[in-house]
């Protein structure tokens, strides 16, 4: 596994780790649509994601450049 793809898949654990926290800590929304919980979970775990997304498109162009590196004709 190169460095961009672990950095893909530790981004992504990460992301999922905060969405499973959520739900494990009690966190909740109330009856006015307000978000209660103690630890910024739910827009960490968005960012971690979109960060892993953008993270998996470079481990693709990297993993692709590399293979067209080492074609030999």
């Amino acid at each position: 596994m190169s460095i961009p793809q672990a950095v893909t898949a530790l981004l992504a654990l990460l992301s999922a780790l905060c969405f499973a926290a959520f739900g494990i800590i009690g966190s909740r929304v109330d009856d006015q649509g307000l978000l209660r919980e103690p630890f910024f979970l739910l827009p960490m775990g968005w960012l971690l994601a979109l960060t892993a997304m953008l993270a998996g498109l470079f481990a693709i162009v990297h993993t692709v450049r590399s293979a067209r590196d080492t074609l030999t004709l």
